[in-house]
């Protein structure tokens, strides 16, 4: 059976103009921004059921006790399914950073959608887990079968590859220049020309999607221009404290990941284990639950004393190195 492909003088066109590139480009980024949408609307419905929150759960005032454990349990129990499931109808998939690297930007469709949804049960019941990996698995793998279709050159692939990721980062921090740059370090691992407008097409694009269907989200921070300048330093050391943090919980969560590897857990139960402890750690506070996106906002809104966000951050960490490490996606 012959393979569909786009029209014939639409590839054509497309290989050899820019400026339609460009646009195919700004066509994947509303793609990319619709999903967003789609996705973070199912996220908060399955919390709307499994929590009773109006929102986010991790913003949610209170959980009662029963949700809040019962939630990544049954998440866990799910997923550990799902792997069973995934081990005999999809073989490994590349997400775009690897696929650009090893595959020329080939993404498989079926199984990048296989584990978009299992980052949404993760996410929905309540794992501490976020959403993007679901975003640009989605995105790219949408970018990548669409650019097969026209038949692009590798590099172009590539670059379509990058436009569609940096086009789902853009639009869930509703920051463009945010996607760009993702798109350049981490997928693309390089800056060029060539793929300038093709990935600012698309961020832009997908980020005035989710201002127009899904409304303003992001966080909203100072301008650099209202810092003062002596403030820059405590910036700068904040920032390399940050980033030593970051280096230990991604240690600590390779450490879990070992530790559940060698137990003689099967593979299946394991996201059961870690969501029953993740339910546990729930049970002093709700904001440990899902992405924690919500928590953010209320801990901006308030005034918590400095033990509380210390003891916050810890559980916080603990949870999310405990649901990445028992196999839960995010």
């Amino acid at each position: 059976m012959r393979r569909l492909l786009a029209p014939f003088r639409l590839r054509a066109l497309v290989r050899r103009s820019e400026i339609a590139y460009t646009v195919i480009a700004a066509v994947i980024g509303i793609v990319a921004g619709g999903a967003v949408v789609l996705m973070q609307e199912a996220v908060t419905f399955m919390a709307v059921l499994i929590f009773d929150s109006a929102g986010e759960v991790s913003g949610a005032e209170s959980v009662s006790p029963l949700r809040a454990l019962s939630g990544p349990l049954a998440g866990g129990i799910l997923l550990g399914a799902s792997y069973l499931i995934g081990q005999r109808w999809f073989r490994r998939v590349a997400d775009p950073i690897e696929a650009n690297a090893v595959t020329g930007g080939k993404i498989a469709v079926p199984g990048s959608l296989f584990i978009s949804g299992q980052t949404m049960v993760s996410s929905g019941f309540g794992a501490s887990v976020g959403m993007e990996a679901a975003y640009t698995q989605a995105a790219s793998a949408l970018a990548s079968w669409g650019g097969q279709k026209l038949r692009l050159r590798r590099e172009d692939l590539r670059q379509l590859v990058a436009a569609g990721a940096g086009g789902a980062i853009a639009a869930a921090f509703d920051a463009p220049l945010t996607g760009a740059f993702y798109a350049f370090e981490l997928v693309l691992a390089s800056y060029t020309v060539a793929a300038l407008l093709p990935v600012l097409a698309a961020a832009i694009s997908a980020t005035a999607v989710t201002r127009l269907v899904g409304g303003h989200h992001g966080l909203d921070l100072y301008f650099a221009g209202q810092i003062p300048a002596p403030s820059f330093i405590p910036i700068a050391v904040l920032a390399v404290i940050s980033a030593v943090v970051g280096i230990l919980i991604m240690r600590a969560v390779s450490a879990t990941e070992n530790t559940f590897r060698k137990s003689v857990l099967p593979g299946w139960s394991q996201p059961v284990v870690g969501g029953l402890c993740v339910g546990l750690l729930a049970l002093a506070t709700p904001r440990v639950l899902s992405s924690g996106h919500g928590a953010m906002d209320v801990v901006f809104g308030s005034n918590l004393t400095l033990g509380a966000l210390v003891l916050l951050f810890v559980l916080k960490a603990l949870a999310s190195v405990i649901s990445i490490g028992a196999g839960f996606r995010g």
